[in-house]
Order: C-alpha cells, then structure tokens, then sequence
C-alpha cells in the first residue's frame, strides 16, 4: 500500500490533492479533490473552482462540498491533452480571500495508446515494405548466421510506456521483454518526417503540403533476428506496448500500418542454365561450324547484376564490355486475356483413347452443347482457331498453362510446362497460346482430361483437370493455332461453361494484333469446304498484365572464329543477383574442338595386288580422323568378286558380337581398323579369284552442325587381291645362303594349301638328283674284324631307306646320303612340283631353288701384334691379332675372346675390347 502525502507550500490554505500537479489519467471523467487545511475558517458559497476555463461554484452539480474536501465531478468527458484547474477565490468567514489563493494545477488525459512512429531494419533505408533484401542491402555484408534488427520507435503524448508489456510477433511466434532477443530504450531523441502544413484550394483539395523534421523523444524497441533461412520471408510485427497513466488503466498500442512490416531474404543466386550448345558428357564437344555461338540464361526473381557475369574464353576473362559478349533482357511474361461469351455454342465433344492418334481413332460424339435450346438439327462448332498476324515480332515468353480446380472452384497457375510438349519444330511456335475455362457454379462441367498430338507424339494426363490442347495443324497456316475442347462428362449433360477464356504470353510492350475465330461443322483434317474456314468470333474483351526482367540471356560469339583444331573452353565464372548473391553451382561450362577436315585413308589389307591363300581373307581399312573421332556407321564400300557385288553402305547400329563388320578405334593414334569378315557374310572367296575391293566415304562423328565426309575431299581407294589356287612353299631349311656345320644336315620344306597336298606329288631335287616320296635309296653299313698276321676280315650291310618323307601337314624332310656333304661344299635344292588333292599345280610365288653351304673347319687366327717374342715398350700398349674364317667368312662374334694375364676381355662385355669383322683388338693403357 503506498502512502502519499502532499504538503503544501507555506501559508498555503487550500492544495490539489487529485490527481497531482503534471499527472496524467486515461480516465475521461477524471475526479478532482481540492483539499483545505482549516475547512472550518472556509466560507463554501464563496468558492470558485475553475477548470479549463469554466467556473464552478458548490451550486453547481459537480461540485460537491465535503470539509475538508472539494470535489469535482465532471459531467461531460474530458478531451485528451492538458487540463487547467484553478482554485481561484475562496472567502473566510470574515469576507478575507484565503492565504495562498489561487491555487493552479495541471493535469493531462491520455485517451491513447502508444504510437509507433516509425519501424523498420537497421541499415536499410526505405519508407515501404514489403522490400527484398540480401547482403548487398545492409552497410556491412550480411551472411546467414548473422543478426537482422528489426526496431519500432514508439511515442506516447502524455504518459510514461511499460517495457514488461513489450510483445514482438515475428513469423507467428511471440516474444516478451525482458527476453534476450529484445532490447528497450526509453527518452531515444528521433527525427521524422512528420506533416505540418496542407493547403487546401477553392475546391477543398488538398493542392501542396509541408513536411519537416521533428524530434521526438521516444522508446526505442529493438528485435535482434538470429535464425533465419536463406530465402525467407520474414514478419516482424509490435503487437503490444502500453502505457502508465498515473490514474486509470493503460492504454494499448495504438494499430497503425507501420506497426508490422515484412520482407523477403534473397540469399539464393541465380540460376544458370546451359541454352545451346548442348553438352556431352565425359568427351568434348566436336563442331564443324565456324560461326558458333555460345548461349546460357541467367534467371533470378530479382534481377542480374550485370555487372557481376564474368566469361572464361580462351584463356582469358571476359565481362560484359567485351564485345564478344552480348545480353538480351529475359522477361516475366504478360498476357492477354479474351473472354469469349458462348451462351449458345454448339460443340464436337470428343472422347479420346489414350492409345490411339486422336483424329482418326477417337469416337466423335456427334451431339451438340446448348444453354439455351436443344435443336439436333443444328451444326456443331468444331474448333475455335487463334489466328497469328503473318508478320511476326520477336518477343519472350514462359511456357504456363492455366489450371481450372472444379471440385474447389479455384484457378492456379502451374509450374512450367514440360519441354516434352513442346519438342516439335512444328508446334514449338505456339507454345505461348493456353486456354482455360470458367466455370459456372450451377452448370459447371469437370474437364478432367487433358490431350493433344505434337509432331508425332501423342500426349494424355488424366485428371490434371486441365480444359484444353494448343497445338498446330499441319494443314493450316505457319500463322494459326487451334484449341480443341476436351470433356469427359456424361452423356445426359448437354450443356456447357458459358465463358471461355483464353491467354496469350507476350512483351506488354510489343504491339501485336490477335484475332479468335471458330469453325463450323466437322472437321475432315484440311479445310476442303468452304463452310469449314473459320468465321469470326466475338465479342472479345482483352486486358494485359504487367512484366518484370528477371533475367538475362548471354550469348559469347567467338572472334576470330574457333579455327580448325582448336579445342576451346568457355565457363561461366561469376554472376550475381542484384544482392550479390553468387551464381548457384550450374554446368555452364564447353570444351569443344573445331573438326572441319575429313576422315582420311591411311592403309589397307590385304595389298594392291596381293597373293592370299586363304579362301576366307578378311579385309581391313584402316582410317583416320586428324582432330574427331569417326562415325564407323556410315562407311561406303563396294566388293566385286567372282561371286557378284557386296555393298556396304552404312552399317547397323549396335554392331552385332557375330556380324560381318568390326570396328576398333585408338584414341591415342587418332586411327580406326574397319574389317569385314567374309565368311560371317557368308562368303568364300574362289580359289584363283580376284576380289577388288572400293572405298567410297566416311564421315566423322560431328555433335553440331553437319559431319565431314571422306568423299567431299579425296577421291575413292580401289586395290585388288588374287585368291592362290593351289600350293605354295612356306619355309625351307636350311635358309638359302646359309652355313650349316652339322655332318647329318637335313633338308625340310612346308607346303601350304587350304585343301591339303598330295604327298606323291611332291617332286625335289637335291644336287641335281629328282626324289620323291615314293625314291628308294640305299645306305651301306660296313663290318669288320681283326684276325691276326695283319688280316681283317670285312663285311658289308646294304640297308634301303625313304630319303624324302612327308611328315603330315605339308611338312616334308629330306635326309641326303651318307657322304654328301664335305667341307666348303655348296648344296643345291629346288622343289620342282607339288600339287593339292584336287591336282591344282604349285603355285610360284617367286623361286623355289636355293642353296647352302657345308662349313666344318672352323676360323684361324694370325699376324698377332705385338709380334709374339717381341719387346714392347711405351705405356700405352695395344694388343690386337687377326681372325678368319676360309669357307662362311662369318665370325661368331659372341664367342672371340681374348686373354692377357689369364684375364679374359671380349667385345660384346668390355668396351676396351673391339672387333671389326677381321682383328680382336684390346686397348690395356685403356683396360
């Protein structure tokens, strides 16, 4: 319970003792007590009590005399502000005015609350919310993590404010003072903009104002924001303050607009996306173009900073000053809106099978829509057409189509539309056009069926509840769109929406004329009657949204172009919103090779007019490409043998593991190896053919523009080869021109031919002597024995024997009689005949005769230098001694050594040691 005592001044009589001098009270009827020291000297019909500037006496009905007391009671409510009270004159009962009179005293009515006079962020200036901010916003970067301030600058005219009463909304959730996300200040002086003059016209229109900057003094409220996301919106409002009257209950804050406020955080870049050309992956780009353009987007709700995009191109970095850089606006799309009043439309409604082409499968339900009159006599609109003007001009647009909810009765915008929609070159154009309907609440239809043919697609989504198909028809003009109907709904219902609306995306600021008609009748798919052109339709009324740039397109032209084997790459380096928010990670990146020369030949096999025994050859060609990589798929050639023509042109994709055709491609050498296998062809070559075989073309494997062909710069390959008809030596041994030491050398030849040798009709000749497998020689074995007196008794064996054997496999062996050979002899052989088992002759493929030597004696060695016996002196000493051989000529140099002092020096171990085919030198001073 608090106590308060008011004391007078001196000589004093009469004090205010309610409400106290400067007080304030939200009470309108406020009560005010005067109070006497000596009520008894007080004559009361003397009194005056003025307030505000009226008297009252204790006449008076709100003044009321209760010694020591006077009350005042006011019968009408005070106004807010200041309030005067005046004890003015009060007589003692000897007629003498009371010591001390008048008595004055001051009071205000605060009728209001608190006031918020402004609010807003720290560091961001601006008088209107809702704004987007990022970290560009604020004097010093601001990063997630960090701390936005919100503030409320709030006044009260007349009363102290309550900090415990201080309540912040921020995103639904509620914070209370004291608590650590809230700071108050009181008596913070702030100057606003605040009005102080209108000028009001004859008319009472308000023609100028004044506005000035006035201090006030005020509490400050502070919210300190700490978790926040990169993209939020955030609502910071001040839904309690109030004040502390010193009589009566508070006020509450007073609601104004400024109290709450709300933004949205741009901390998300933008987004790059990769426009043409179009990557691949794992490889660079290959391109027999000149004039190539590189082209990617850059989309942020809030713009591009463009002076923030930054290009790497051949090794250097580009910005927007370059002139090989260029940008081109991207904008929000407007749209155009018609609103096509049908209150007697006649319709084909068609019920569509998914799995069928729509125009020449689907059932036609031939029955007419009507909101007024049912007539079945009446012909059936088929089609509404939206006609294009034949000059067209260039704009931007978004793919969106127009969502009707009727279980809900909303409409929404979609996401964008699938590019798969819209992938025809044919239909592409009109991606921009979308209709929807408007429903009526009390005949509404559901259109719950979604479907349309572009190009050779067919397309059906199923309760998407989306009303209508734009597309083209081939058998209209470049210049027209139609938009079919499309209803499931039962077949009893005969009526429909009585408002169509259709949208058109386009520049707002781009002129541009459409007009809408429909057709009459059924539709054969091409306008082969006069009654199927389209007629008018109207009434149309258009309206236009607005657009925003929320974007840029960038194109890189290279200058000088990208030259013959070049290999360039071009990143997006650095981009930024008008935040500063970096670019998101994207895939804006090319590495592309320049290839503008043709494959070329390298070899072939088997060679220009090669002997093949292989009934089965294959052939190869062997290709290369000098900076791509070849397309094997489209390779041209011809084939003539005795069986006719094989043409290959172009071959099958996949390959397959067991077809006739191989490929095989070494990236490190640039080069490829075709081969055709002729027996998976089902093809044997004839013995004694001739197979002439024609390159024509190949081309390279080019991603962007056209691929380079072989035959646009040389001239076609032609080679021929011969198919052996019958058999032909392999090897013989010894080689010809060879030594042999052996005393028991044999003679072996092989003999090939696909279809096997006839053994007996091999015919060799060895010294001049013919043998075949069928000639008997005879070898002799001599006896004998020693009987004493000088006597020996002899005997002699005679043992014939086969001297040429065929062994199997053509492999033949010729074992010469005992005796031949003897040093330094020269061998003569020739194989003279030989024939397959179908009689085919030897074929000659060069000579079938040689020769070797018989070398038993082996090397000597003279002239040794210095001379054996001799002195030799200087201390340099070279040793050396001749060698030679008198029937091969031929030293064996892995086997000459030398040895001096039982140390052993050979030529191919020491380097002092050297043999240069006649002398073994030895270089000591060296060794």
């Amino acid at each position: 319970i608090l106590t308060m005592l008011v004391v007078p001044a001196l000589a004093q009589l009469a004090y205010v003792a309610v409400p106290t001098e400067n007080s304030t009270t939200s009470n309108p009827y406020q009560s005010v007590v005067f109070t006497f020291l000596n009520p008894s000297e007080v004559d009361p019909s003397t009194i005056q009590l003025w307030i505000n500037g009226t008297m009252y006496t204790v006449s008076d009905p709100q003044v009321t005399w209760a010694p020591a007391n006077l009350y005042f009671e006011p019968s009408a409510p005070f106004a807010e502000g200041e309030v005067t009270c005046s004890l003015g004159v009060a007589l003692d009962w000897s007629g003498d005015t009371l010591e001390g009179l008048p008595v004055v005293s001051h009071f205000y009515v605060d009728l209001t609350g608190p006031q918020v006079i402004e609010s807003g962020l720290e560091g961001i200036e601006t008088d209107t919310f809702p704004i987007v901010i990022g970290p560009g916003s604020f004097p010093d970067t601001v990063e997630p993590g960090d701390t936005i301030v919100g503030y409320w600058y709030v006044v009260d005219n007349y009363s102290d404010m309550d900090p415990l009463t201080i309540a912040v909304e921020v995103n639904g959730d509620t914070f209370t003072y004291p608590s650590p996300e809230l700071e108050w200040e009181n008596d913070v002086v702030i100057s606003v903009d605040t009005l102080i003059d209108t000028l009001v016209d004859s008319t009472g229109t308000d023609t100028t104002y004044d506005t000035t900057y006035v201090e006030h003094t005020a509490d400050r409220i502070r919210f300190f924001l700490t978790t926040w996301s990169a993209m939020d919106t955030i609502w910071m409002r001040l839904v309690r303050i109030d004040d502390t009257p010193d009589y009566g209950p508070s006020n509450a804050l007073q609601d104004n607009p400024i109290n709450g406020f709300y933004f949205y955080l741009d901390y998300a870049g933008p987004t790059a996306t990769l426009v043409s050309p179009r990557p691949v992956i794992g490889r660079p780009l290959r391109t027999s173009c000149s004039d190539l353009s590189f082209v990617f987007d850059l989309q942020d709700p809030n713009g591009i900073d463009p002076s923030s995009i930054t290009v790497q191109f051949r090794g250097a970095v580009l910005d927007l000053d370059s002139p090989l850089l260029t940008s081109t606006p991207i904008w929000d799309y407007a749209s155009t809106y018609w609103h096509i009043f049908v209150p007697d439309t006649f319709f084909r409604v068609i019920w569509p099978d998914r799995d069928f082409y729509w125009r020449s499968v689907c059932v036609i339900e031939a029955f007419y829509v009507d909101t007024i009159v049912v007539d079945s006599t009446r012909s059936i609109v088929d089609t509404i057409f939206f006609v294009r003007p034949l000059t067209d001009v260039d704009g931007w647009w978004k793919d969106y189509e127009t969502v009707i909810n009727n279980r809900d009765r909303t409409i929404a915008t979609s996401a964008e539309i699938s590019e798969s929609l819209y992938t025809s070159t044919t239909f592409d154009r009109y991606a921009h056009i979308r209709l929807a309907v408007v429903w009526d609440t009390t005949t509404g239809l559901n259109f719950d069926e979604f479907f349309g043919v572009l190009g050779s697609e067919y397309y059906h989504y199923r309760n998407y509840d989306t009303v209508g198909c734009a597309h083209g028809d081939e058998d209209m003009t470049d210049d027209s769109i139609e938009v079919d109907f499309v209803s499931l709904h039962p077949e009893n219902i005969t009526y429909l929406y009585d408002t169509v609306v259709a949208t058109y995306d386009e520049i707002a600021d781009v002129a541009r004329h459409i007009y809408c008609e429909y057709g009459w009748g059924y539709y054969s798919g091409t306008f082969d009657y006069l009654w199927e052109y389209p007629s008018p339709l109207h009434p149309i009324l258009a309206t236009t949204t607005g657009l925003a740039r929320v974007g840029e397109e960038v194109v890189l032209t290279p200058n000088p172009p990208i030259y013959e084997g070049e290999t360039l790459h071009v990143e997006l380096l650095t981009a930024a919103d008008v935040f500063g928010n970096p670019v998101e990670d994207h895939d804006v990146v090319w590495d592309i090779t320049a290839d503008r020369s043709a494959p070329y030949f390298v070899s072939h096999t088997p060679e220009h007019n090669a002997f093949v025994y292989d009934t089965l050859q294959p052939i190869t060609i062997t290709l290369g490409d000098e900076y791509g990589v070849i397309n094997p798929f489209t390779i041209r050639v011809r084939i003539d043998y005795s069986g006719g023509t094989y043409t290959i042109d172009s071959l099958p994709f996949p390959l397959p593991i067991d077809g006739p055709y191989d490929w095989s491609w070494d990236y490190a050498t640039g080069t490829g190896v075709f081969t055709f296998y002729p027996e998976r062809a089902g093809i044997h070559w004839a013995q004694n053919d001739t197979v002439r075989v024609t390159f024509f073309d190949i081309q390279d494997s080019i991603d962007i523009c056209e691929p380079n062909h072989y035959a646009y710069e040389y001239d076609p390959v032609t080679w021929t080869f011969f198919v052996v008809g019958g058999p032909y030596v392999q090897s013989v041994t010894p080689a010809n021109g060879t030594y042999t030491a052996c005393p028991d050398q044999k003679v072996t030849f092989t003999i090939y031919d696909p279809d096997g040798i006839d053994p007996t009709s091999v015919e060799f000749m060895f010294e001049g002597k013919v043998y075949t497998t069928s000639t008997v020689e005879t070898s002799y074995v001599y006896h004998w024995m020693y009987t004493g007196d000088d006597s020996v008794l002899m005997s002699i064996d005679t043992i014939p024997y086969f001297p040429l054997r065929h062994l199997g496999g053509g492999y033949f062996e010729f074992t010469p009689p005992a005796g031949t050979y003897y040093d330094g002899r020269q061998i003569d052989c020739s194989i003279l005949q030989a024939t397959d088992i179908y009689g085919n002759p030897l074929l000659y493929i060069g000579d079938y005769s040689w020769h070797f030597f018989v070398d038993f004696t082996g090397p000597v060695y003279y002239d040794p230098q210095p001379a054996p016996g001799t002195y030799a002196s200087g201390s340099h000493l070279v040793v050396s001694i001749a060698i030679d051989d008198s029937i091969s000529g031929e030293i064996a140099t892995e086997y000459v050594a030398l040895s001096v002092g039982g140390v052993h020096y050979s030529p191919v171990t020491d380097p002092t040691c050297t043999w240069d085919g006649d002398r073994l030198t030895l270089d000591l001073g060296a060794a």
